[in-house]
């Protein structure tokens, strides 16, 4: 069954609203590369799939602080495997959900628009900062479930702090995406769901 995906779709709007805005002023395929529409050299995608690693490496690290009745909770879900497919085809399925349901969407608001917006105007500390705490925001919503997600916050925070320096740097969303997407398959082999 195809589901449509609502978040994506919702943090497009304003990239899109930005771009049709800006078509006549800058043209189009200006606007697009300002909202980080474009490809990254090849040593990019290669540092996202680096820092890829070290989130699941912290993730991995503080996981075990939360307790597992945690994980459990009704309002709470992470990444899971269809257990009826075979490993890789269960691996790609969960892998494609949080690239296309999860990731993009994020990355083209977060990433794209904010950073597009922020990065030119602002010093980069503080534009990639502000970036980070805006993605953070919504991810709070896992401590008003229990305050014992405060270690996944933590790594949230930082990986969107991360995946903002890969956007100033390669001047792309598309590596922040790839990492991005990865590092939401932690909870799959962290917590063998």
């Amino acid at each position: 069954m195809l589901m449509i995906p609502v978040q994506l779709i919702l943090l497009s709007i304003p990239t899109a609203v930005y771009v049709v805005w800006q078509r006549k002023r800058l043209g189009t395929r200006e606007a697009l590369h300002r909202m980080g529409f474009q490809g990254a050299e090849p040593r990019f995608y290669l540092i996202a799939l680096a820092y890829a690693v070290l989130f699941f490496v912290a993730s991995a690290i503080l996981f075990p602080l939360i307790p597992e009745e945690a994980f459990a909770h009704p309002n709470v879900s992470f990444a899971v495997l269809n257990p009826d497919q075979p490993l890789l085809s269960a691996l790609l399925g969960a892998l494609a959900y949080q690239a296309f349901y999860i990731a993009l969407g994020e990355e083209i608001f977060f990433r794209g628009f904010l950073g597009g917006l922020l990065f030119p105007r602002l010093p980069f500390l503080l534009a990639n900062t502000i970036q980070a705490l805006a993605f953070l925001l919504p991810h709070l919503l896992l401590l008003a479930v229990t305050l014992s997600f405060w270690p996944i916050v933590l790594v949230q925070f930082a990986a969107g702090w991360f995946i903002g320096l890969l956007r100033y740097r390669s001047g792309s969303i598309l590596p922040g995406w790839l990492m991005h997407s990865l590092a939401n398959m932690a909870p799959v082999f962290l917590l063998g769901a």
